[in-house]
């Protein structure tokens, strides 16, 4: 059965992944496994694919909000409506990053 994430995991997982998504805007190396293995510990016993699942589903929110999100991260949908106002307020602190993911409409 699957366990429905709080909203500090999700504020972790959304933090980490705009870590991620910044370093891939400035052509940064970084790992994902080194980012999953990191956050393992800080969630409330979160598998690999449940946080790699999760980090799809803040793709999904990006894609659908119009902004790019992390190549390595297709997104799945589903996902939960905490995610999204998270997301959006993780933008709202990162404006310049935000402007840099805007997709041209």
């Amino acid at each position: 059965m699957r366990r429905v994430w709080s909203e500090s995991e999700c504020n972790l997982l959304v933090a980490d992944y705009v870590e991620m998504l910044k370093a891939e805007v400035c052509g940064a190396e970084y790992s994902k496994a080194a980012h999953y293995r990191n956050l393992m510990p800080r969630l409330d016993r979160r598998k690999k694919g449940a946080i790699e699942f999760k980090h799809q589903n803040v793709s999904a929110v990006l894609d659908k909000l119009g902004f790019r999100y992390i190549e390595g991260y297709k997104p799945r949908r589903n996902h939960q409506l905490l995610l999204k106002k998270i997301v959006q307020v993780e933008l709202r602190k990162h404006p310049t990053l935000a402007r840099q993911l805007s997709k041209p409409r």
